[in-house]
């Protein structure tokens, strides 16, 4: 934070704690509406626990809505059970539809049973409604506050309806068309309105082809819409074709912090979490990672059997271990290298299932070409090393193969086993990091000890 920053804030909180003593709840919405909401929100965080009471029950919904959306969800379902169902159901009820309903979807069910009691028959209906839907799907992260225009009405009536409405609306950049069943017909944006001629009807100059997507389609898939195409918003229908929200460009934002978080973590052997690192608990960290961990625990066994039935090789030709974290180490890395080049080619839609034969025979050869020069490496550094017991000629090739064979290998299955797991429904990342290191390492242990025994005649 920079001197000026710091300045401001701490003005900023001298401000408010002054009007909090005061109880000038007028003043203080005042002074709220004029800051811009998410410098309030990090003022809010620096205040004590009383204090971020008072200041959320003495502000008007509206304006405490606004600090709500800006905090951590921890934060957020914290406050409604401090401040109670009432309060908490005037500030959902004034934030964003979408932001609102990841709120909801938080907090427990007899909460948010009760919050929605609080509200108007229609607008609780609204909620349930975008409740029951997968929070990973469109319409679980879609918002419902956009302009609407039926084909009929004349340029000047859209321009005087949108003026009307459009305060409410996350953008006014798409500006929507519906029949009069709600079927999404058209699109234009304010701009198509403004140099229209006044006297036109909305159908004569709104596009007809209207990029949208399904109300049940995963958020991945509106994700790539969005890249595209280059929309700030984009329609979610039904199954009827009804108009039933819009996806702001903030909410696919979210949407790829989430994934990326989401898939770093897979990547890593963990427990996918949507809390910060420190809002964590310590023992919620601990589970997330233990899982993983005990799984690949009972993976890494396999690499000591492979060791255990080849014991004999490693007492006969002592120099062979010398080599092992070499040989498991590059492939292990090759492995890693191309899973994380497959992964993300599969969630940007670079490569598909029918690729996999393509997929396979060019990390085939990348992997290739990379264990030639691996293998090279691992023969001129076995001549460096002395051997006993053992013509260093022999030992070169036995590593060099063993190299060769193994980064090969480690390329295949790095991008084979994502392309396997999307068959199979499952998340590729899972497969990814660590899981493909273990299965990798146990398959260059066989690979080594077999072709010692080949070469050198154990």
């Amino acid at each position: 934070m920079d001197e000026e920053t710091r300045v401001r804030l701490e003005k900023m909180l001298d401000d408010i704690k002054a009007l909090l003593s005061a109880g000038d709840s007028a003043g203080l919405a005042d002074y709220a509406g004029q800051q811009h909401p998410a410098d309030l929100a990090e003022a809010y965080s620096l205040l004590s626990d009383e204090d971020k009471r008072s200041l959320i029950r003495l502000l008007p919904s509206e304006l405490a809505a606004d600090i709500v959306e800006e905090l951590d969800t921890e934060d957020q379902t914290e406050l409604v059970t401090e401040i109670g169902t009432a309060k908490a159901s005037g500030i959902i009820g004034a934030m964003e539809s979408d932001d609102a309903t990841d709120l909801l979807s938080e907090l427990d069910e007899e909460q948010t049973e009760d919050i929605l009691k609080k509200m108007g028959r229609e607008e609780a209906q609204e909620f349930k409604e975008l409740l029951s839907y997968e929070d990973d799907s469109s319409g679980g992260i879609m918002g419902t506050e956009y302009v609407a225009l039926t084909p009929n009405m004349k340029v000047d009536y859209a321009l005087d309806f949108i003026r009307r409405t459009g305060r409410e609306a996350q953008t006014l950049n798409d500006i929507y068309v519906v029949d009069a069943d709600e079927r999404l017909v058209g699109v234009l944006s304010l701009r198509d309105i403004v140099v229209a001629n006044p006297m036109l009807k909305v159908s004569e100059i709104m596009h007809r082809k209207v990029v949208k997507v399904g109300v049940g389609s995963d958020q991945e898939e509106a994700a790539q819409l969005f890249k595209k195409y280059g929309f700030s918003a984009l329609p979610v229908v039904d199954e009827h074709d009804k108009l039933t929200g819009i996806i702001t460009a903030d909410d696919i934002l979210h949407v790829v912090d989430e994934e990326a978080t989401e898939d770093i973590q897979k990547m890593a052997g963990t427990l996918s979490s949507d809390e910060t690192y420190m809002s964590t608990r310590t023992t919620k960290h601990w589970f997330n990672r233990v899982i993983w961990l005990a799984i690949l625990f009972l993976a890494d066994l396999s690499s000591g059997f492979i060791m255990k039935g080849f014991e004999e090789s490693l007492e006969a030709v002592v120099s062979l271990t010398f080599f092992i974290p070499l040989l498991i180490g590059c492939g292990g890395n090759a492995g890693s290298q191309s899973s994380a080049i497959m992964i993300r080619s599969l969630a940007l839609k670079e490569v598909h299932l029918k690729d996999g034969l393509k997929v396979i025979w060019k990390e085939t050869r990348i992997g290739l070409l990379l264990g030639l020069v691996t293998g090279l490496a691992g023969i001129v550094l076995s001549f460096l090393i002395p051997h006993a017991g053992v013509n260093w000629l022999h030992m070169g090739i036995t590593i060099g193969i063993s190299m060769l064979f193994t980064v090969m290998i480690g390329s295949v299955a790095g991008a084979g086993l994502p392309i396997i797991a999307m068959h199979l429904n499952l998340d590729p990342a899972v497969i990814a990091g660590p899981l493909i290191t273990t299965i990798v390492d146990a398959l260059g242990l066989i690979i080594y000890f077999s072709t010692a025994r080949m070469i050198i005649g154990l």
